[in-house]
């Protein structure tokens, strides 16, 4: 497994899949969601975790860090962080 910067495109679907299943993929989104960055963790080349960050001069934030179900409980959206 490792950390690695995703495009948003990467990001939505397990946004998706953990947070809103019930919901459209485009209510996934966020404002900030082009300018933020966003990474995540693959496994097995699967996006299993991902944390999108938002800086501004004015403010900071970080957003989202669904792990996937089977993976929670590791640890995985810190480690997503300290990248």
């Amino acid at each position: 497994m490792k950390v690695e910067a995703l495009t948003l495109d990467e990001v939505l679907p397990v946004r998706h899949a953990v947070l809103w299943p019930n919901e459209l993929v485009a209510f996934c989104r966020v404002a900030e969601d082009e300018a933020g960055e966003h990474f995540g963790v693959r496994q097995n080349g699967e996006v299993i975790c991902v944390a999108s960050v938002f800086l501004r001069a004015t403010r900071q934030g970080c957003a989202s860090l669904p792990p996937r179900l089977s993976v929670r409980g590791r640890g995985l959206a810190l480690w997503c962080l300290s990248f």
